[in-house]
């Protein structure tokens, strides 16, 4: 038979164990517990994680739908705004043009205007090959022969010259030189084919009168203020320049492509 301490400490030992058993048991419910609601918990977050995903998905095919939709507008805008800047400066190019079109035919017939008037004024005072004639045949022999503008032209007005025999003087319009070529030119104030006919008869006789001219070529011209079609047809059929007022003090009036006669 057990004694009495011996007893005690067994049933302190009961009591403990049985402790130790309640105490593990409820350690077990409480992880039982924790487990359940973590796994509660993961249900959660993967429905949330789900849901998020959806939600994010949705956003960006809105996005994309409304980028896409915005960016159909903005290009669509952009090329109305560009043709319609075209169209805009066109206008305005159309426009510049007429307008500077207009402003130099006006420049053109008042230039001409003003040129008929000096024409008119040097015709009253008798000196047309002076103030006409005279100050363009540089200009137009140069154009006529193709040759530099820097190249050497020497013009000579109302030239007299005496016939080798000495029995004669005559004076001659204009006369001006360019390289191998003498231009003779006649100016009258109002021109007939006769007139084309003297100065033919002219240019056989001016050698005679410039021996220094003797193996040099000739051409011939014939100035006026006002000159008519038929007369330039036959002028040209000639060979000879035909010169009148236009855009600038005197104009070259021969059809275009035409080549004076050289004699």
């Amino acid at each position: 038979m057990a004694d009495a301490p011996t007893e005690l400490r067994l049933t302190s030992l009961e009591v403990m164990l049985a402790e130790l058993t309640s105490a593990v048991a409820q350690t077990t419910r409480n992880v039982d517990r924790l487990s359940r609601e973590m796994d509660r918990f993961k249900d959660e977050v993967r429905e949330w994680a789900t849901a998020f995903q959806d939600q994010t998905q949705g956003w960006q095919e809105q996005s994309r739908a409304e980028m896409s939709d915005w960016r159909t507008a903005f290009q669509s805008q952009t090329k109305e705004w560009q043709e319609s800047l075209q169209a805009d400066m066109s206008a305005r190019d159309e426009k510049s043009a007429a307008d500077l079109a207009a402003w130099r035919e006006e420049n053109r017939q008042e230039t001409r205007r003003l040129n008929k008037q000096l024409g008119e004024i040097a015709n009253k005072q008798g000196r047309m090959a002076e103030d006409l004639a005279a100050p363009s045949i540089c200009r137009i022999l140069k154009e006529v022969l193709r040759v530099d503008d820097n190249e050497i032209c020497v013009s000579n007005v109302r030239v007299r010259r005496r016939h080798p025999d000495g029995k004669s003087v005559r004076e001659f319009d204009v006369i001006a030189e360019c390289g191998e070529v003498v231009l003779v030119n006649e100016t009258k104030s109002t021109l007939s084919p006769a007139d084309v006919d003297h100065l033919l008869k002219t240019l056989t006789d001016v050698k005679t009168y410039f021996p220094e001219y003797r193996h040099r070529r000739l051409m011939g011209s014939v100035a006026t203020l006002y000159v008519d079609e038929s007369l330039v047809t036959y002028a040209s059929s000639k060979g000879i320049l035909v010169l009148a007022v236009g855009d600038e003090l005197m104009d070259v009036m021969n059809p275009p492509g035409f080549t004076p006669r050289q004699y």
